[in-house]
């Protein structure tokens, strides 16, 4: 188990940091045409944490925080997909930093959930 998580938290993390550059460049107005990449990219993002939490629950971790990290990943998966359409015009950059918060809290919780498997490994 151990041996799947190391890398799979490395893919996360690099995924992750791409996800956030292409954003930063969309919210510099640039780069506008990688959209679709962004949003292939976040899925799988939260694919790869959904199976952190798979193997969070399989190795004993809390089933309250795994399904917890289940339900905000389909959260950011909402908001990531429909955000374009929520507050348009001169405020929208509201919905922009809430998308940016909810990404970048789940890769922290996939994070967490990576020290708490390995927490819970080292026990047995």
């Amino acid at each position: 188990m151990n041996k799947l998580l190391k890398p799979l938290l490395m893919s996360l993390r690099l995924d992750g940091l791409i996800v956030l550059v292409l954003g930063v460049l969309f919210w510099t107005g640039k780069a506008l045409s990688l959209a679709p990449i962004h949003m292939i990219l976040g899925a799988l993002l939260v694919l790869q944490v959904w199976i952190v939490a798979g193997i969070a629950a399989k190795a004993g971790v809390a089933i309250s925080r795994v399904a917890l990290v289940v339900v905000w990943g389909l959260i950011v998966l909402a908001v990531g997909g429909m955000h374009m359409q929520w507050l348009p015009g001169p405020l929208h950059w509201i919905i922009q930093l809430v998308h940016l918060l909810l990404g970048l809290s789940l890769m922290a919780q996939a994070e967490v959930l990576g020290m708490k498997i390995k927490a819970s490994t080292r026990a047995v």
